[in-house]
């Protein structure tokens, strides 16, 4: 991984880092120096043990939980993140998924499972960037960079409409959310996965689906977490200073517009 001696120092905040891309990307900033509130939507445990090999590059860095979705879960969160760290300079909006629904057909789908999936990729950027955005206007820099999916530029899952509704709104509202912004020095960027080879994954796939996705990768390798954690530290260090409103595609040449 390329050196940003820039980010030594930042303090950074990533959800639905228990695991996965987030984890991963929590691992990444502690590399560089970026000490990170690690947050896990259920996972305390799995956070707490990822915090504790954060800090010994970012010895402050520190695990906590708590539902993105609840407006009063997330105003408790930052308030106590506030309380940890003097300022936030990143804010990695990684809490999404399904969060355990079943993937159904469109007119199969009931209107709760819609709203609790929508709610969990799309509202809980929009609650976190709200808590957020006060304080980094007022310091005059920010980082902001949103989780979305392959399936916002193309609908790969004919089986999980509000999943793909929810990540292509994700990057509609980080373009739109950049203009917003811009003039305090804050970007806001997203970055779209295509099928990462995350150890969920590969629990809940076989050897053959596996290859088959593969198959449909024109690089020929699915993403490994470190993959799309690399983007994110890309796009949180001066490097990608000109980048703002756009969502970069982290999917092996498979997604092409």
């Amino acid at each position: 991984m390329s050196d940003y001696p820039e980010l030594r120092g930042k303090r950074a905040v990533v959800t639905g880092a228990s695991t996965g891309i987030g984890e991963a990307a929590a691992r990444a900033l502690a590399a560089q120096g970026v000490h990170v509130a690690v947050v896990a939507g259920t996972r305390l445990a799995d956070a707490e043990r990822i915090a504790s090999d954060l800090r010994v590059r970012a010895p402050d860095s520190f695990a906590t939980r708590a539902d993105v979705t609840s407006p009063d879960d997330v105003r408790r969160l930052f308030s106590e993140i506030r309380e940890r760290f003097s300022r936030i300079d990143i804010l990695v909006n990684n809490a999404g998924g399904l969060g355990g629904a079943p993937r159904r057909q469109f007119l199969d789908l009931p209107v709760e499972e819609w709203d609790r999936v929508i709610d969990l990729n799309l509202t809980s950027v929009f609650l976190c960037c709200r808590e957020v955005l006060p304080s980094m206007k007022e310091q005059g820099f920010g980082r902001v960079i949103n989780t979305s999916s392959e399936v916002a530029r193309s609908p790969v899952l004919p089986i999980a409409a509000h999943y793909t509704a929810g990540k292509t709104a994700v990057s509609v509202f980080t373009a739109y959310l950049a203009r917003e912004v811009a003039a305090y020095e804050i970007t806001v960027t997203a970055f779209a996965p295509s099928t990462t080879l995350t150890a969920g994954l590969k629990t809940r796939f076989t050897a053959e689906a596996l290859e088959a996705i593969r198959t449909q990768i024109p690089l020929g390798r699915l993403a490994e977490p470190e993959d799309q954690a690399n983007v994110v530290v890309l796009l949180a260090s001066d490097a990608a200073r000109a980048l703002s409103g756009t969502t970069v595609d982290v999917t092996g040449g498979k997604i092409t517009i």
